[in-house]
């Protein structure tokens, strides 16, 4: 780490910058500057906000943050394996695992031969003994022979029997004569289906009503961030979308989520106000003072949000 802080202090340097400068015009704390150039890890928060630090640095200064941030992470990882030295034989410098151990020939020779013994005690033809087994169908008999008369079996006769029977035992339905002045049936019940009247006491049942369609997506809303002062911005969008910039003082950004809106660091809360559907509020605190994991929604009160802060 003191390598690495080095070589960025002496890159400050050959352009001329000071470190207070890259404070001021970051916004981040100078202490956090000073021990990244030191080398003391110690006194520097989560290497998520370093990186964010390296990047906003390296742009000061007009090099790549890229390189920058690659060369930390290279750190990171060299530190890793000095204090968990097994992992060395399980990971290489980019993190891929090692090729697989190669299987020795005994064991291939030993699974060869063991598929080999089961495929031929699969295909064996006499290992049920005697050979393979000869199917045997058994073919009916034709029904009549030539020249010989077909005679009804008892079942044949039983059948008739057993409905005659029934149809003794049921008794037939009696039609009801009717006298030359009497109206048919027929006309009779569809009178009497016209002018059926419902029971007293008895209502309708209304047909069910129609169920409601599907509920509407929900819709985004949006949220302005400004600043009254140069302040650096880590922002999550619905935890997809990552936005790192610096708000200069006097410019807004607007912000639109369908979940939430999370500010992972705000390096200057003092100069930082929000706003949402013309209800607006000011971070107050000291000059300087760094904001983290401060999460916003749809349902979010501002006011009660800052009373929590």
């Amino acid at each position: 780490m003191q390598a690495f802080g080095s070589n960025l202090r002496k890159q400050r340097e050959f352009r001329a910058i000071e470190l207070e400068e890259i404070a001021e015009a970051t916004m981040i704390n100078l202490r956090f500057l000073q021990a990244i150039e030191q080398g003391r890890p110690e006194d520097l928060p989560h290497p998520t906000f370093v990186k964010g630090f390296l990047r906003a640095y390296a742009r000061h200064i007009g090099i790549d943050g890229d390189e920058v941030v690659l060369g930390y992470e290279q750190y990171l990882l060299s530190r890793r394996e000095e204090e968990n030295p097994q992992e060395q034989e399980q990971t290489r410098v980019h993190g891929h695992l090692r090729a697989p151990r190669k299987i020795p020939a005994a064991l291939w020779l030993g699974l060869g031969a063991l598929v080999l013994g089961m495929a031929i005690f699969i295909a064996w033809p006499g290992k049920q003994g005697g050979g393979k087994r000869r199917i045997r169908t058994r073919q009916n008999p034709p029904a009549t022979l030539p020249g010989q008369v077909k005679m009804p079996t008892p079942q044949a006769i039983q059948v008739p029997r057993q409905r005659a029977s029934a149809e003794r035992a049921s008794p037939q339905p009696r039609e009801e004569k009717q006298g030359p002045d009497s109206p048919p049936r027929r006309a009779q019940e569809l009178r009497t289906s016209e002018t059926a009247v419902p029971a007293p006491g008895r209502q309708a049942t209304p047909a069910p009503a129609a169920q409601a369609g599907p509920v509407a997506a929900e819709k985004p809303f949006e949220l302005t961030v400004q600043a009254s002062r140069d302040c650096w911005l880590l922002i999550q969008i619905d935890g997809e979308q990552t936005l790192d910039f610096i708000l200069r003082a006097g410019q807004s950004k607007t912000l639109s989520a369908r979940r939430e809106i999370v500010f992972k660091t705000i390096g200057n809360r003092a100069a930082v106000t929000l706003s949402r559907a013309g209800e607006s509020v000011s971070l107050a605190g000291e000059n300087g003072q760094v904001l983290h994991e401060l999460r916003l929604d749809a349902r979010t009160d501002l006011k009660q949000l800052l009373e929590r802060l």
